[in-house]
């Protein structure tokens, strides 16, 4: 339900606390607290009073437009922090890194939205399916990270659009607004140091384990609930095409592609021809795996399909995974042969047999570490079978596919980058360099 005097508050409330703001700065001695406060609050209520016809507040809403939800709640922030610091100041660590990923937002965002690329994205918060799941993962890594202002921040702006508390119907115009973006451009100039000094390393491994496992379990969580209580949506919004789901996959893989060379380069001389055969093979598959889920790029630069390739691909696309051809007077799709089944007998004998093996067998694990083959840990082995267990169970959608993709690959990512003996490719880790398994 729209609350129609909420704008209209928002628009007083942010001159006061620009107000009060200058007059702590100005006269941080001279003005004592509660006389700046009664200076505030009798503005505020001055920009409610209507003069000929209008209020100050709803002559600043003509100018700045509804303010977001996340304006209002910084808003309230400020003035919270302002009277009791002792009890807000704790929040204050967290303020700097949000006000980055604000600015690294809005930076990718506007662009977008003033058509200076192929997709919209201010398009897609009427109807938010991926941005919903997007949203709720950065709820559950706040509250990971103790974030907490920064996840009520998120939950109150979901909430009110939730329940249409400003006009617009668009999750994004809850979420933040230029006010907001401005303010943190401003914070951000003050705290870049904090930023910049963090201890960036400290996320690896533990936190970004942690973080990407919590992004997949969510949104495939997101995707079993939305396949269930809209088919249509999980199908042409949510594992669209050049989607976020698929471009996620496509990255994904390609830090693999790149982590995997930077391994080969700095391991090449711990390992002989086939150790270093292992590290190229897997390079080249993460390497096919990102330029096949996004068709090499076809869209983006808007490269014809080759006759050749339009005869025999399902998509009439420009890659490999979707050819067809004839057997035995039948047509046979190389992604449900290859992709489909062999991939799968692939990983089942790779999670089910050969892991076992290399951890209880010593004359196994020899020759899988002289190889160089990246071994999963007990919970990548618990995510790969949860991600096919889920999108085979609970997803009934012929696009599940894009889901087993999209986990799949975060989870091979942290297979390739966190193997459970990655210490074989540490030249720190071997006194005497040799060359096992040549």
């Amino acid at each position: 339900m729209t609350i129609p005097f909420l704008p209209i508050l928002a628009a007083a409330l942010l001159p006061a606390i620009v107000l009060d703001l200058m007059l702590q700065w100005l006269l941080p001695r001279q003005l004592p607290t509660r006389w700046r406060t009664l200076l505030a609050v009798a503005f505020f209520v001055a920009l409610l009073v209507p003069f000929g016809g209008l209020s100050g507040a709803q002559n600043i809403r003509g100018l700045t437009g509804d303010l977001s939800i996340g304006t209002m709640v910084m808003m309230v922030f400020c003035i919270l922090r302002s009277r009791w610091p002792a009890r807000f100041d704790r929040f204050d660590d967290e303020l700097p890194f949000a006000a980055a990923a604000l600015v690294l937002t809005a930076v990718i965002f506007y662009p977008m939205s003033l058509g200076l690329t192929m997709t919209d994205p201010y398009a897609h918060g009427y109807y938010p399916t991926v941005l919903s799941a997007v949203l709720l993962t950065l709820v559950c890594w706040s509250l990971l990270a103790r974030w907490y202002w920064v996840a009520l921040t998120i939950v109150l702006a979901y909430a009110g659009f939730a329940g249409l508390w400003l006009e617009s119907s668009n999750l994004w115009d809850y979420l933040f607004d230029p006010v907001l973006v401005a303010a943190a451009l401003v914070l951000l100039a003050k705290r870049w140091r904090v930023v910049a000094a963090a201890p960036w390393r400290d996320l690896f491994p533990q936190r970004f384990v942690v973080a990407a496992l919590v992004m997949v379990a969510v949104f495939l969580a997101f995707s079993v609930m939305l396949s269930q209580v809209n088919p249509a949506a999980f199908a042409d919004e949510f594992t669209v095409e050049d989607g976020f789901i698929e471009w996620t996959t496509s990255i994904t893989l390609f830090i693999a592609f790149c982590y995997s060379v930077h391994r080969l380069v700095k391991a090449w001389r711990l390992f002989g021809f086939r150790g270093r055969f292992i590290m190229l093979l897997v390079a080249l598959v993460c390497l096919f795996g990102a330029g096949e889920e996004i068709s090499w790029g076809q869209r983006i630069f808007d490269i014809e399909t080759p006759q050749s390739l339009m005869e025999h691909n399902a998509q009439k696309e420009m890659n490999l995974h979707n050819l067809t051809f004839e057997w035995n007077g039948k047509e046979v799709k190389v992604n449900r042969l290859v992709f489909g089944r062999g991939l799968t007998l692939a990983l089942l004998l790779y999670l089910l047999v050969l892991t076992p093996l290399h951890r209880r067998n010593a004359r196994v694990r020899r020759i899988v570490d002289g190889w160089a083959i990246p071994m999963p840990t007990p919970y990548q082995v618990l995510a790969y079978l949860a991600v096919v267990a889920v999108v085979e169970l609970l997803i009934d959608s012929s696009k599940r596919g894009e889901m087993t993709e999209f986990g799949g690959a975060i989870v091979f990512m942290l297979n390739v980058v966190f193997a459970a003996n990655r210490h074989i490719y540490d030249p720190r880790g071997r006194p005497t360099p040799g060359v096992p398994g040549a």
